[in-house]
């Protein structure tokens, strides 16, 4: 028994040690693409202070956007990566150290206020939500701050102008809720079962190979939560994740989930 415990610790470091160095080349492969991608970016910010013809400042557009576009490509390669080898890496379950999912919300907003005013969508936190409450899950912080994000820039990409996106949180008792609502167009019916599958994409795309739905299904369901989607009765999609309070054990179960739509 001795034996085989010994060989089950020495298989898994080496499949550790393995997976960090294949981490590590990956993190050198997207910082020389990266590197490069910099330069350009900012030799376009240069040219387009010179006074240039409308002809070519229509091509400088171009190039930024898809400057812009790879940005994101590269960045969701790296996510993927990081959320397929998350099995090694640890994260909190004690109620002293696990994130504070309200904290993780309000960075979010300040962090993508931004880019919403300039897409003309609101961002704003449910106003009905008790923040003088624990709102404390199971994970690690910053990659809370990411799926949250993730959800977020998501529902920016499909929502109109003068629309609004609210994330709520909501208290079940052995799990935290959270929700974020648009005011979009919906997710269309042949795409609705396969949004958090690698690669998955709809039809507005915009650049993405579609890593970044699938890195909060990783992400969430290795802290033995649960994440999807569903229609508003108001119109637009709300996409959801639950994950278990610190000091709950992992995988949880319940008789009934509370509703998410």
């Amino acid at each position: 028994m001795q034996q085989r415990g010994n060989e089950t610790s020495l298989n898994y470091q080496r499949l550790k040690k393995e997976i960090d160095r294949k981490e590590v080349l990956l993190h050198c492969i997207v910082h020389d693409l990266a590197g490069p991608l910099m330069g350009i970016k900012g030799g376009f910010e240069l040219l387009s202070r010179e006074n240039i013809s409308d002809s070519g400042r229509k091509f400088l557009e171009i190039g930024m956007r898809q400057a812009s576009r790879q940005e994101i490509l590269i960045r969701e390669i790296l996510q993927a990566f990081s959320a397929e080898v998350e099995s090694f890496q640890s994260f909190s379950v004690d109620p002293e150290t696990a994130p504070d999912a309200l904290l993780a919300v309000n960075l979010v907003i300040e962090a993508l206020s931004s880019a919403y005013s300039l897409n003309q969508v609101k961002i704003q936190l449910d106003p009905v939500i008790d923040t003088s409450k624990n709102w404390k899950v199971a994970g690690e912080k910053s990659r809370l701050e990411r799926v949250i994000s993730n959800l977020a820039e998501n529902a920016l990409r499909h929502s109109p102008a003068n629309s609004s996106v609210t994330i709520g949180l909501f208290d079940e008792g052995d799990t935290i809720l959270v929700t974020i609502d648009d005011q979009g167009p919906g997710i269309p019916t042949e795409i609705a079962g396969t949004l958090f599958q690698k690669f998955a994409q709809g039809k507005k795309g915009r650049g993405k190979i579609g890593l970044g739905l699938y890195f909060c299904r990783m992400t969430v369901e290795h802290w033995g939560g649960e994440i999807g989607h569903s229609p508003r009765e108001q119109g637009g999609t709300r996409f959801w994740f639950r994950l278990p309070k610190p000091g709950r054990k992992r995988d949880y179960e319940t008789d009934e989930k509370p509703s998410v739509s």
